[in-house]
């Protein structure tokens, strides 16, 4: 909001500058997603965009940032189980993007390569609500794919990895060794040079509950693979009904790795942790620590109303961090 401040219609507007500066006009929009804030999302209002003070030649000076409006709107409508509201904002989108000029960037990246992420993201999201979870994985493997391919960047020119949602939703259909890959994958600072984002909290909460569920299996006999027919490697179809079946590690191999996990997450400063981790159902704080039970279960809620793309903590939600706004 303070950044909007500093960003005065007459500057966005400007012939020159406007390339430069209307997609940090959005950061807001990233950072209610990144958050689980959907009521707040969808509140946001886009006319005001179309106010006469955001006109230029009868053309609003605010096109990305209208455009990943309704993105936000689609993928928050989408999340709270609005299937029509969230597929008519992902129509408003597709057209919203094709008025952004294609000289305007986000520092080091063209929105226009930006918004194909998104693209990937909603039909991903929308899929997957609908049950559909076969394209769904497909699409979320897209926007892995394209958000690999922009230019290094700091921060990221997508403020929310992919991976991210991937792996959570593969956890929630019961994929682990596909959702272990892709958290592991997000922090892999050698194979992803440039690419990765090491020890954060998202990943390291979602590899944790991974763990847990790997240790819940081996308890109860019970395999890993939900039989919905999508290989969690690629995305793609998959003649077996049990896709990556647990992986027969030892049990003190995989305590001794939530231990590490838990070791980076209770060294993280406290403030960092509790906002990072102030809309989801358990805060890293409550997690059990390794070894501390038996078996380490999933004790969130379970809710349905949470989204692959918010915070990752919880993996019974879409995100794997429940979001009950």
């Amino acid at each position: 909001k303070q950044l909007k401040l500093g960003l005065p219609h007459e500057l966005v507007g400007h012939p020159v500058l406007s390339t430069y500066f209307e997609a940090f006009c959005a950061i807001d929009i990233d950072v209610y997603i990144r958050f689980g804030m959907w009521d707040e999302l969808i509140a946001i209002n886009v006319e005001q965009y179309y106010e006469p003070a955001c006109m230029k030649d009868g053309i609003s000076i605010y096109p990305y940032t209208i455009a990943v409006t309704h993105y936000g709107h689609g993928i928050a409508y989408a999340v709270l189980g609005q299937i029509e509201q969230a597929k008519e904002s992902y129509k408003h989108y597709i057209d919203a993007i094709q008025h952004i000029p294609s000289d305007c960037v986000r520092h080091n990246n063209k929105c226009s390569e930006l918004v194909k992420i998104g693209v990937a993201m909603l039909l991903g999201e929308l899929a997957y609500r609908e049950g559909n979870y076969s394209v769904g994985f497909q699409q979320l493997h897209i926007a892995v794919e394209l958000s690999d391919m922009l230019v290094y960047d700091e921060p990221w020119g997508w403020m929310v990895p992919p991976r991210h949602a991937l792996g959570a939703l593969y956890l929630e259909q019961g994929h682990v060794e596909g959702a272990i890959m892709q958290f592991t994958k997000d922090m892999d600072r050698h194979g992803m040079v440039g690419r990765a984002h090491p020890d954060n909290i998202w990943a390291l909460g979602g590899l944790y509950r991974c763990y847990s569920k790997l240790l819940e299996c081996d308890e109860t006999g019970i395999g890993t693979g939900s039989g919905s027919g999508v290989d969690a490697g690629t995305g793609t179809n998959s003649i077996n009904t049990s896709i990556y079946p647990m992986v027969k590690r030892d049990r003190h191999d995989i305590l001794n790795d939530m231990k590490l996990i838990w070791s980076k997450l209770v060294a993280m400063d406290g403030a960092t942790v509790a906002c990072m981790c102030a809309t989801v159902d358990r805060r890293v704080d409550l997690l059990p620590p390794p070894g501390s039970i038996d078996i380490i279960t999933n004790t969130g809620s379970g809710s349905g109303s949470c989204s692959g793309i918010g915070s990752i903590v919880d993996s019974t939600s879409g995100t794997g961090g429940c979001c009950k706004k």
